[in-house]
């Protein structure tokens, strides 16, 4: 499985008529997307091309960095927007190779 994680650029946090012991809910707006658990299969030329041009498919990136000795790609994407949609879509997606394998 591949986990999208983003950092916060500024915190959005829905409205409330009253306080409550629950934890309010927060939505963090960011343009970073991290894929993590990723095999070093993935780290092959062919594969990062591919997953580039879809990620870029959602907007244009500022950054493309695969790390693969911790087995993940930080993507900066230009506008928050964007980075949110390819979260959203994206998110829980798996990526396995030929045999199956994550």
């Amino acid at each position: 499985m591949v986990s999208v994680i983003s950092r916060p650029a500024s915190p959005i946090q829905s409205p409330t008529s009253a306080p409550s012991l629950i934890a309010e809910s927060v939505i963090e707006e960011t343009n970073t997307l991290i894929l993590t658990s990723l095999s070093h299969v993935f780290f092959n030329e062919e594969i990062l091309t591919a997953l580039r041009e879809h990620f870029e498919s959602y907007g244009e990136l500022y950054a493309w960095a695969p790390l693969k000795s911790f087995g993940r790609i930080i993507m900066v994407f230009w506008d928050a927007d964007h980075a949110g949609r390819a979260r959203i879509e994206c998110d829980k997606m798996l990526l396995t190779d030929a045999e199956g394998n994550m």
